[in-house]
């Protein structure tokens, strides 16, 4: 192994340390996150909160998921009211 490539190795190990290092902070989040949400009482704005930040749902499809007659917009202003609350 020349330099070059020895500098290039080096960058690379740096690099793969940087990226555990933000995994394991997103981990963490991701957990309080959870936590967070599993201690909601309110059983639907548990469950819009766990589709939508969660599970990475559309509010189109979280709507879908919680009743026939429930639009984006109005799951989306529910959850808004309760962050806001």
């Amino acid at each position: 192994m020349n330099i070059a490539e020895l500098k290039n190795l080096h960058y690379i190990c740096k690099e793969i340390d940087d990226l555990e290092k933000q995994l394991h902070i997103k981990r963490k989040y991701k957990e309080r996150l959870l936590k967070s949400i599993d201690e909601i009482e309110d059983t639907e704005i548990r469950l819009l909160l766990q589709y939508r930040f969660v599970q990475k749902m559309t509010w189109y499809e979280v709507a879908a998921h919680i009743s026939p007659y429930a639009t984006p917009d109005s799951v989306r202003m529910r959850v808004k009211r309760f962050l806001n609350s």
